[in-house]
């Protein structure tokens, strides 16, 4: 690669990443939603409340990545962050957690999460995001 293309390269327009969440609560994920929406480079693509419909967004979306809590009801929890996890189109999964359970952080890493961030951290995940999408 010679300067000229390095710098072609650098001009180019970072695309949007492409979001799908999985969480339960309904207040979550419309708040995710307005955030996504009023943050740079974040589009969510789609919602879902359980596992099952949230493995049917991701194969049928091919998101950049897959923001979802593990715990909450009907999730299908560590065995869905496996599957997602097996996919060939390898999104970021980024583990929504309620509490900082040093246990369940070690567990969903162990099981194929990308990050795991606390609910309350929403500033923090908007911004690993937007600078996840320089790599996606």
């Amino acid at each position: 690669m010679d300067l000229q293309e390095l710098s072609v390269m650098d001009l180019q327009e970072v695309r949007d990443l492409r979001i799908v969440v999985i969480e339960s609560s309904e207040v979550i994920r419309d708040g995710l939603r307005v955030a996504f929406a009023e943050a740079d480079g974040c589009q969510m693509v789609g919602a879902a409340a359980g596992g099952d419909e949230g493995l049917s967004l991701v194969l049928s979306e091919g998101p950049d990545v897959v923001l979802m809590n593990v715990t909450a009801p009907h999730q299908r929890g560590m065995g869905l962050l496996r599957t997602i996890r097996k996919l060939d189109h390898r999104p970021i999964i980024v583990v929504f957690a309620t509490d900082d359970d040093p246990e369940l952080r070690a567990a969903c890493r162990e099981a194929g999460a990308t990050f795991y961030v606390l609910k309350w951290q929403l500033r923090d995940l908007i911004e690993l995001l937007q600078f996840a999408r320089k790599f996606v």
